[in-house]
């Protein structure tokens, strides 16, 4: 207890009760620091969850999108127009049907020339297609391909291309493929970012790393190469990461289109989406400050009532020194008060001791002589 006791300067009553305060509050501090470390990191892997199942349920609609573009071209390859080789009523019946839209079909041989294109009246010239590796992909493996970002010959804006290779047998009559092609730009509302926080953005990119179509602050054109920094992030099927971007804390989603070759990627600031948590902390510093504050203006006021105090007491103690019979001074503090009445009756009773000293050496002297 006594090496204890030494570790303790001496110190005014106020210091110690600043210190009171001070070592009071620390401690709730630091728990709520703790609180709000753990929910920001919670928050976090909510974000990253987030991101996630954001990218995934846009390439899903990617997905239906494509899937409802092969059944077009199923339904078209089964038309019987093209089956008896009559491409005038097939080109009118097949543009009557998509309508005014974004979507228009070509038939081409296994050259790539086209034989129609629903995008321009029929019998007009027409110049090979653009995209020969799609077809010559879907000759190949005898299945529906779907293509990268191209610039369209005839569209002169940015497309791309579905693919579905017709029977062998009727090729020289009828063509080697039918082909649905989608203005790129006519799907930017499907990258939509309203379900993310501000500041974020979307983006569909083909197999070479190419933007299909984005939408958000980050927009980049259609055709342009996806930035090579987030493309070497982006492994697996579906996953979210965070990087660090000029820096800034950025958190990636991703997620394949299916058995597409297509990924969707969704990217923004990790600080937008956890404003809210920022807005905790700053709230967490200025209580902070003002609890501080307030703490200490009170340990003051009372430091100040019990200094006041015990200099009431110290001047009794003075007095009494001095041979004086005090009356107990009445303070803010009842300790305080109990030394003060001690003190006063201390007063009294050596009053009444000397009195009694001196009437015995009076007496004593009145005896000797």
């Amino acid at each position: 207890m006594g090496r204890l006791v030494r570790l303790f300067p001496t110190a005014s009553i106020g210091t110690y009760l600043v210190a009171m305060a001070i070592l009071a509050t620390l401690p709730l501090l630091a728990f709520v620091i703790f609180l709000l470390s753990e929910l920001e990191r919670s928050e976090f892997e909510a974000l990253r969850q987030e991101a996630a199942q954001d990218a995934q349920t846009i390439s899903r609609n990617f997905e239906r999108k494509l899937e409802d573009m092969s059944t077009t071209l199923r339904l078209l390859s089964g038309a019987a127009e093209l089956a008896s080789g009559n491409l005038a009523a097939f080109h009118e019946r097949t543009a009557s049907s998509l309508g005014v839209g974004s979507l228009y079909v070509l038939l081409v041989d296994a050259d790539g020339r086209q034989l129609l294109n629903t995008r321009v009246p029929y019998g007009s010239p027409l110049r090979p297609m653009s995209n020969m590796t799609t077809l010559h992909a879907a000759l190949a493996s005898g299945k529906i391909e779907a293509s990268g970002i191209f610039f369209g010959a005839t569209s002169h804006q940015w497309v791309f291309n579905l693919i579905m290779p017709l029977p062998a047998s009727g090729e020289s009559r009828h063509g080697a493929a039918l082909v649905l092609t989608q203005n790129a730009g006519d799907l930017v509302n499907m990258t939509t970012t309203d379900i993310l926080p501000p500041g974020w953005s979307a983006a569909v990119i083909d197999a070479d790393n190419k933007v299909i179509v984005s939408n958000g602050p980050g927009n980049q054109p259609s055709g342009d190469a996806f930035p090579e920094d987030l493309t070497t992030l982006i492994t697996g099927s579906t996953n979210a990461v965070a990087t660090t971007i000029d820096g800034e804390q950025v958190m990636i989603g991703y997620a394949r289109v299916a058995e597409w070759p297509w990924r969707v990627v969704l990217w923004g600031p990790v600080s937008s989406a956890q404003a809210s948590l920022a807005s905790a902390w700053k709230s967490l510093f200025y209580g902070s400050v003002t609890l501080l504050a307030v703490s200490l203006g009170i340990v003051l006021l009372a430091a100040h009532q019990l200094r006041r105090s015990i200099r009431q007491i110290a001047a009794m103690a003075e007095r009494i020194g001095r041979g004086e019979i005090v009356s107990p001074e009445m303070t803010k503090v009842t300790e305080a008060n109990q030394v003060a009445i001690a003190l006063s009756n201390a007063s009294f009773d050596r009053a009444e001791a000397e009195e009694r000293v001196h009437f015995i050496l009076q007496e004593l002297v009145h005896r000797t002589k």
